[in-house]
């Protein structure tokens, strides 16, 4: 019996059970024998949660069979339920497809302690009905736009709204319901082919009876419009950055751009509602005056609801103030206040001010969740954020480009800063850029980090295109590049090479390399060895910085 016969076995019994995405997927690698870290390295998760899949599912399947089910026993268990049940026989298998039913919720998450979001909920819900305070939308949107970034909460509004519109479709009585049964949730993770989710999407809305894919990806899209205009339905395509890079899409992605030009712009009332962390270049032209395509910008929570988080993680001050600074902390981002709960109630006893007054910014977790946004930088938005972290407040464009070596960047920095716009990473005010705090520490925490690395290996790169220290900055501003840049920088260099000495042999090897290997290039590192010499109160006399 292969994977997909006992999938099909399993169909009937499961009912409105069927298995997620992720569970089919932890199914069929553990019929072929494989561990856990296998399936984490293959379907590109964490082992730990592969397991926790792995056990979700085997309890599943005890209750179903009416025996134990365990990944090492599941072949026995399914063959002999075969033999047992004669009736059970397994029918021709098709492609492994979602069985006919009212909602196909794909790796949807459980939001059943999802809390706060009210006003954002009811806009996109009136988006979806056509009824909004924007007098010039005159129908429901049909394409929907949830950007923000990690750990913002994008996935969880998505899957409330869904879950909010599926109880309605159910209990629906006496008139055609909102989207006719029809919800499909599809994560984008793990960065899927057009064409696989065209196939599947046409599946599910044909009931099954559409599974000879069409000999083109331009030809599917166009069956998919046809289902779209039929019947009115709800498709959430989450985690979309999956397949963007650098503003653009990936190679071999391109075609998903056609399929929201196609879905924004044809008639039909259905609507896709698609999560991601940087807005997709092609819904900017099609947002301008059109009612049809929709971006809801999710800003942080408020203090209240950042209260509502710490209290109900075991947080507790007797200053009210201590969640609003909690709250500008961490711009309100959901996930990071969660962490920084964990920590409060772990390490602080749940003391809010204790937890503040450390000054703790980056817990465990957080530099981790900003990580995985920011090695998805091209170089030059790398860089611009490494100039608002050194600016320390809010810098204009022409401030950045004075900054910037080599000059003559100005296209570049305008796309770049466009593209971090899009992806939440910066904030902007007036005409000018500056960061988020926690973006702000994380930012100035990788770029001492590189600049250490790079003064130790003597391969320059970011230590000869940044300042350290500014010397046109406002006084305030240089005491602050003092202490929040060069003083870690120094002692971290003092972690690594042991010693006073050690460091300034090591900037006097620095100092020689840009003496024979950069003469006559414009550099920030002449001045930047200037100003950590005398940090360390070198002596500079005899030396020759020419």
């Amino acid at each position: 019996m292969t994977a997909d016969e006992a999938l099909a076995l399993l169909d009937p019994l499961l009912q409105r059970q069927s298995l997620r995405d992720i569970q089919e997927q932890v199914f069929r690698h553990s019929w072929e024998g494989c561990t856990y870290p296998d399936m984490a390295e293959r379907i590109g998760y964490d082992t730990g949660y592969i397991r926790d899949v792995g056990y979700e599912l085997w309890r599943q399947l005890t209750q179903v069979l009416g025996e134990p089910v365990t990944k090492n026993n599941l072949q026995a268990v399914l063959r002999r339920q075969r033999e047992l049940t004669p009736k059970l026989a397994v029918p021709e298998v098709t492609p492994a497809l979602p069985p006919d039913r009212d909602c196909y919720w794909g790796e949807q998450i459980d939001v059943s302690s999802f809390s706060g979001r009210e006003h954002e909920l009811q806009q996109l819900e009136r988006w979806l009905d056509g009824n909004s305070e924007n007098s010039a939308l005159q129908s429901r949107c049909r394409l929907i736009s949830i950007v923000g970034m990690g750990g913002m909460g994008k996935t969880s509004l998505a899957a409330k709204l869904t879950q909010k519109l599926a109880s309605v479709t159910q209990n629906f009585v006496g008139e055609a319901s909102p989207f006719e049964n029809r919800i499909i949730w599809q994560s984008l993770r793990n960065a899927p082919p057009l064409d696989k989710i065209l196939f599947q999407l046409i599946a599910i809305l044909s009931r099954q009876q559409q599974t000879e894919p069409a000999d083109t990806v331009d030809a599917q899209i166009s069956q998919l419009m046809a289902y779209l205009r039929t019947a009115r339905c709800l498709i959430v395509f989450d985690n979309f950055e999956s397949l963007l890079v650098h503003g653009g899409y990936r190679e071999g992605y391109a075609g998903y751009s056609e399929l929201l030009r196609r879905i924004g712009t044809e008639h039909h009332d259905s609507c896709l509602l698609l999560t991601s962390r940087e807005k997709p270049k092609t819904l900017i032209p099609l947002e301008g005056e059109s009612a049809a395509v929709c971006t809801l910008d999710l800003a942080g929570l408020s203090d209240i609801e950042v209260k509502l988080i710490g209290t109900a993680n075991g947080c507790h001050t007797d200053d009210p103030s201590d969640w609003q600074h909690l709250q500008q902390s961490y711009s309100g981002n959901p996930l990071a206040i969660k962490i920084a709960a964990t920590t409060i109630r772990d390490l602080f006893d749940g003391s809010v001010s204790g937890f503040l007054e450390q000054g703790v910014i980056l817990c465990d977790g957080i530099d981790a969740l900003l990580a995985q946004q920011f090695d998805r930088l091209s170089p030059i938005e790398q860089q611009v954020l490494y100039w608002l972290a050194i600016g320390r407040e809010a810098i204009s464009i022409s401030q950045l480009l004075a900054d910037f070596i080599p000059s003559g960047w100005q296209s570049q920095l305008l796309a770049a800063l466009q593209s971090l716009d899009r992806q939440s990473l910066i904030e902007k005010s007036a005409g000018c850029f500056t960061l988020q705090p926690v973006v702000m520490e994380y930012v100035t925490a990788v770029f001492i980090d590189r600049v250490c690395e790079e003064i130790i290996t003597l391969n320059i790169a970011i230590f000869h295109s940044h300042a350290l220290l500014q010397a046109q900055a406002k006084d305030y501003i240089c005491e602050s590049q003092v202490r929040m840049i060069l003083t870690p920088l120094v002692e971290q260099l003092l972690g690594k090479l042991r010693s006073k000495p050690e460091i300034k042999h090591q900037l006097d090897q620095l100092l020689v390399k840009l003496q024979t290997e950069f003469v006559g290039t414009s550099s920030y590192a002449g001045g930047n060895l200037i100003n950590l010499f005398r940090h360390l109160q070198i002596d500079l006399s005899g030396y020759d910085f020419s």
